[in-house]
């Protein structure tokens, strides 16, 4: 009385929650829902919704009323899965029932339900892919293997995959449809959500693959038996049954290659982590895999890589516990944009004494080997050059590279080259030369290198 006073619409009937989830899912869902989750709902509500709450006001319902029947239910053997559906099909219900201002507010979405124990996926590492490709690469339907190995798409979508959705001109690969089984029967529609609908790149493997994949159909006689256009046809010519490539083609193929037993779903999971230990960014993996969520992407289909985590602890382990103070090869090191010259190292090589006593080293004098009045120029216009503040991070460059040239000369003719040990090497001493004339104090390196060459000598 008090809402027909304040001008709010009221039901002409008293409506119970049976009766009502029957004009849902006839009147209103199919509006909305794909004909595969109109299905799953229909079974929801047959199975578990209807026992639990038909006879029960659709005004009368309450939180903890819900709340403590679905507690019950999860009590006596119930998963947490189907009834997280239970609370699904009732939300989407109850909010169709409060745009028809049939009820004020939606209490199934007020129900707490534990979220359900995901079973860990152990999807294949590259090397399985790999291996089954390989092993696949001479069976017919090996595009499919491929393009679901490459992309990472549904099932449904690489077998409802058209001759008309590859555009071999521009070498673009078209997602717009798919293949299922609804009812017994199979159909093509639209792909799973709007983000579904995308282009990928038709690769070059992809392309062959089909290529030859027409060539056998054409050479077996294989065509269509109806109007589809689809890419893979079994060989009566008929759409491929999803349940029957993934559960009885791929895992005969599986199991005959020798590798352990995965779903064929789980190519998206592999094709998802390859991509993310390759360093692409979150948000073209989700592209790729035509996720309506990034969150979907990164929590769901990025797996962890022992391998990849092992090779990031060694190089942290490598930059914590140097024995240079932390310092590591530059051939390990990222790339910066700014020199610096204290995180760059040399590699040096090991060797005994009595080879270090063995090895002789054919130095040149640089005074004999160079003009002198060429080198006193070169002397004065480096030092006018080292008293410009804009060009000494060049020069401190100069310096560091050189002595790492010079440095890895001599290692490699000490342990490598050693039957040219007694030819001079007229480049090295170029560069020698280019280091002294650098040096903060001149031939302040050149004099350590003498009296190594003495010292070595002497010795020998």
């Amino acid at each position: 009385m008090a809402d027909a006073q304040r001008g709010s619409p009221l039901s002409d009937r008293s409506w119970r929650v049976g009766p009502y989830l029957d004009y849902w899912i006839v009147e209103i869902a199919p509006k909305t829902l794909r004909e595969s989750t109109l299905v799953g709902y229909e079974t929801t509500i047959r199975l578990y919704v209807k026992p639990l709450f038909a006879s029960q006001s659709l005004t009368g319902l309450s939180v903890m009323g819900l709340q403590r029947i679905m507690e019950d239910q999860l009590a006596n053997g119930m998963t947490v899965a189907t009834a997280v559906r239970v609370k699904s099909v009732l939300m989407s219900a109850l909010t169709n029932a409060m745009r028809e201002d049939l009820i004020v507010r939606n209490v199934a979405r007020l129900v707490k339900i534990g979220a359900p124990n995901r079973k860990k996926i152990r999807p294949w590492t590259a090397e399985e892919v790999r291996h089954f490709l390989e092993f696949v690469k001479d069976e017919r339907l090996y595009p499919a293997f491929l393009i679901l190995a490459l992309y990472g798409v549904r099932v449904g979508e690489v077998l409802g995959l058209r001759w008309s959705d590859i555009d071999w001109d521009h070498g673009v690969l078209r997602l717009r449809q798919q293949l299922q089984a609804v009812r017994g029967k199979l159909v093509t529609g639209p792909l799973k959500t709007k983000h579904s609908k995308r282009d990928l790149p038709l690769l070059p493997p992809v392309r062959e693959a089909l290529v030859r994949y027409r060539a056998t159909m054409d050479t077996l006689g294989i065509e269509a038996v109806d109007d589809l256009d689809l890419v893979f046809l079994s060989k009566k010519g008929r759409p491929v049954r999803p349940n029957y490539f993934s559960d009885t083609i791929f895992q005969r193929l599986a199991r005959r290659a020798g590798l352990r037993r995965v779903r064929v779903h789980d190519f998206r999971h592999s094709a998802a982590t390859l991509l993310k230990n390759l360093g692409v960014p979150d948000r073209d993996i989700q592209a790729i895999m035509g996720h309506a969520r990034i969150s979907t992407t990164q929590e769901l289909y990025e797996h962890g890589d022992v391998t990849v985590q092992e090779r990031g602890l060694s190089q942290a382990e490598r930059l914590l516990m140097h024995e240079s103070g932390g310092r590591i090869s530059r051939q390990l090191s990222p790339s910066v944009d700014i020199f610096d010259v204290k995180a760059t190292s040399v590699q040096s090589v090991n060797y005994d004494e009595s080879c270090k006593m063995r090895r002789n080293l054919a130095f040149r004098s640089f005074q004999n080997s160079t003009n002198p009045i060429i080198s006193h120029s070169t002397e004065i216009v480096v030092n006018f050059l080292c008293r410009d503040p804009l060009l000494a991070p060049t020069l401190l460059q100069l310096r560091t590279r050189t002595k790492t040239y010079i440095v890895g000369s001599i290692a490699v003719r000490f342990a490598v080259k050693d039957g040219q040990l007694d030819i001079p090497n007229a480049t090295l001493w170029q560069w020698i030369s280019l280091r002294d004339a650098l040096a903060p104090r001149p031939r302040r390196f050149v004099d350590r290198l003498a009296i190594a060459t003495s010292t070595a000598r002497n010795s020998k």
